[in-house]
């Protein structure tokens, strides 16, 4: 039987005073840097371009040469693990060129920039999931909110100016968390709508009572989009019998945010007390590298469900038909 060519590690073929194509790329941009005159400083993002797999790395499996042999020996194979997890420390390394202390410099930061994306991601991907929770969470409270008012034509309860103002709402949305290429774990767990009266934000002395009186809010996404809206049509109208949920279109403005586009609507569904919806533009959801990264594949506009926050870092849920704090 014909014996089959092994596969070759591309960096094991490799002569070890040749330095990988990575290293010899960001070498060349640090040189570029320094002759347009720019300071020559790498971010952790000068390593994405060679990054497609983060979870391969270009000599870990080659630092030492018994590698191959290693695969079919146990003992060599436990070995080479102790080789591959001090690699920097032993007299055989993957490269031995006249610049390896700065290769290993480089590929250090390059190794912890691969894991910085990986936690990222898996945090996007636990936001994700959390936010798929949230939704199905909220679109109950929808169905029963459309069942009750098909029984009886009960107003939702928030219809005056001093039961909505004052309130936050921690907002989630599983498309907008999957597809915004900026995401970051620490902007996106901080999205939420606040509601307000007009005075706490505009200051011009010939307002009327009830000019102070309006609601008004904004849509926090992340510290590039902060979508202010008003006034709130008041009072809320009222749910009539068979009818579900009435939606609210509320202009955008100025006030305590900025509107990203002008003329915008966004639609709300005030479900509760507790829950609503609120549909927001692309336009107005993504930034402007967002739009371009994103192109088609993004909807029209997006859904995010919120949950009314009782005070700061605790939130209002309903189990078990009695209300308990989650903190």
């Amino acid at each position: 039987m014909d014996q089959q060519t092994p596969i070759q590690n591309p960096s094991a073929s490799r002569s070890r005073d040749e330095p990988p194509a990575w290293f010899t790329r960001v070498v060349a941009h640090v040189t570029q840097l320094t002759a347009e005159g720019r300071e020559a400083e790498l971010g952790p993002w000068d390593y994405d371009e060679d990054l497609s797999d983060l979870a391969d790395s270009d000599d870990s499996s080659s630092d030492d040469d018994s590698t191959s042999q290693a695969n079919s020996d146990e003992e060599m194979s436990d070995a080479n693990h102790t080789l591959q997890s001090d690699s920097d420390s032993e007299s055989i390394k993957s490269y031995t060129g006249a610049n390896a202390d700065l290769y290993y410099t480089l590929k250090s930061a390059r190794e912890e920039r691969k894991r910085a994306l990986l936690r990222e991601e898996e945090a996007k991907q636990a936001f994700y999931d959390y936010s798929v929770q949230r939704e199905e969470e909220v679109q109950a409270a929808c169905r029963a909110a459309v069942d009750s008012v098909s029984q009886a034509p009960e107003p939702f309860t928030g219809t005056g100016t001093t039961t909505l103002a004052g309130r936050t709402y921690d907002i989630y949305c599983s498309d907008y968390a999957y597809l915004d290429p900026t995401w970051s774990e620490t902007e996106s767990t901080r999205q939420h709508i606040e509601f307000y009266t007009r005075d706490a934000w505009d200051d011009d002395v010939s307002l009327s009572e009830a000019q102070k009186r309006e609601i008004h809010g904004h849509i926090f996404l992340s510290a590039e989009i902060d979508c202010a809206f008003g006034p709130v049509p008041m009072p809320i109208p009222a749910r009539a019998v068979g009818g579900g949920i009435t939606p609210v279109v509320v202009p955008s403005s100025k006030g305590g945010g900025a509107p990203r586009e002008k003329g915008v609507d966004y639609r709300f569904l005030f479900v509760s007390d507790e829950y609503l919806c609120v549909e927001v533009d692309r336009a107005s959801a993504l930034t402007s590298e967002g739009l371009a990264w994103v192109g088609e594949s993004a909807p029209r506009s997006f859904v995010f469900v919120g949950i009314r926050r009782v005070e700061e870092g605790v939130r209002l849920v309903e189990e078990s038909e009695s209300l308990v704090l989650i903190r």
